[in-house]
């Protein structure tokens, strides 16, 4: 009698294209993973409550500043990014930053600069004017407070400092922009818009607890 062994052949067959997939799927993703980490992080945020610290005696001042990434075909860094940020419904945006700066860190760094030999000429080097840009990036003027008098103030400085890091590690530059700014020297009233927001909050407590009562009543 004969005995088939059409069936071993084919389970092992079977069982090699399987390892052979995973194989060749866990060096995609470790080639994926080298090309992904040449890109900047697009969310680096420094400690608010830190920075703040809600003691006027140390003043201090924490910037939300959006950096959007200056094209640059020659860095292997910016390709990378030009062509994972391509599909923009799977994959995040790595050409738009999103920083949250203290101010005295930032200045802590720029004095350590200095003391190494970095000349202010290198460091306004790092500062990128604005260039054209092809999707939303920040929210529009007139939505916080005293947002132009912050940009006035420490544009320049927060620019020096993103883009140094952005340039060594990376090998690259942004355009930045203060978004907002928050200080502990700084209080303002309640406007319309958190009064608002208040009523609208209480209204919604009061129903909750209102039908919670029925409801119970009714049982």
């Amino acid at each position: 009698m004969m005995v088939s062994t059409r069936g071993p052949q084919v389970l092992t067959v079977f069982v090699c294209s399987v390892l052979c997939t995973i194989v060749s799927v866990q060096c995609a993703e470790q080639f994926n993973m080298t090309q992904y980490r040449l890109m900047p992080r697009v969310f680096h945020f420094d400690d608010y409550d830190e920075c703040l610290l809600d003691d006027p005696s140390v003043p201090d001042v924490y910037c939300m500043v959006k950096a959007v990434v200056q094209p640059n075909t020659s860095s292997s860094a910016w390709n990378v990014i030009a062509h994972y940020s391509s599909n923009w419904k799977q994959h995040l945006n790595h050409a738009h930053l999103d920083r949250g700066l203290c101010l005295s860190g930032c200045i802590r760094l720029l004095a350590e600069l200095e003391q190494q030999n970095v000349t202010e000429q290198e460091l306004r080097s790092l500062v990128v004017p604005k260039f054209q840009i092809d999707f939303p990036y920040i929210i529009k003027n007139g939505t916080f407070r005293d947002v132009d008098t912050y940009r006035r103030q420490y544009s320049e400085l927060f620019a020096k400092c993103i883009n140094y890091e952005l340039q060594q590690k990376h090998g690259l530059r942004a355009y930045t922009e203060i978004e907002y700014c928050d200080s502990n020297r700084e209080s303002y009233p309640i406007d319309n818009l958190e009064i608002a927001f208040l009523v609208v909050l209480g209204f919604l407590l009061f129903t909750v607890t209102f039908s919670s009562w029925y409801d119970h009543r009714c049982k």
